[in-house]
């Protein structure tokens, strides 16, 4: 028993170090493309990044802080942003059909121009967020 026991542990160490190396090998892929798309980014650190015209189609951004990130005019349709920190984040004229953007702090971000159509906002923090509709200030 006390050998399968560590087996099972030893396995799952060895699981969690190459998914935090798929991360890794997926921000370089990103940065190197200027795309990643269906990639896992769980919980990536970017804030201010430029993400300018990135193709991240499908790709997993649950927990990410992207503060300040630069999403100008980028392919963003299906991206899972739950819980994520995008304050202050651009997404002017980006293409967000089918985003999860639930329960991610969106203070101060510019929706402007953007198509959020199918977009899930449930539980997402607005306050003095440009949106296609207005300001928005029901979070604050």
């Amino acid at each position: 028993m006390k050998n399968v026991i560590l087996i099972l542990v030893l396995s799952f160490g060895f699981i969690g170090e190459a998914f935090s190396q798929s991360v890794e090998l997926n921000l370089l892929k990103l940065k190197a493309l200027n795309a990643c798309k269906a990639c896992n980014l769980k919980g990536v650190k970017l804030s201010g990044a430029d993400l300018i015209e990135a193709d991240l189609t499908g790709a997993d951004l649950s927990g990410a802080d992207l503060s300040g990130a630069d999403f100008y005019v980028a392919i963003l349709t299906g991206v899972n942003f739950s819980r994520a920190n995008l304050s202050g984040a651009d997404f002017y004229g980006a293409v967000l059909n089918g985003v999860n953007l639930s329960e991610a702090n969106l203070s101060g971000a510019n929706f402007n121009g953007a198509n959020l159509t199918d977009a899930n906002i449930r539980g997402a923090k607005f306050c003095n967020t440009i949106t296609p509709w207005a300001i928005d200030n029901s979070g604050c």
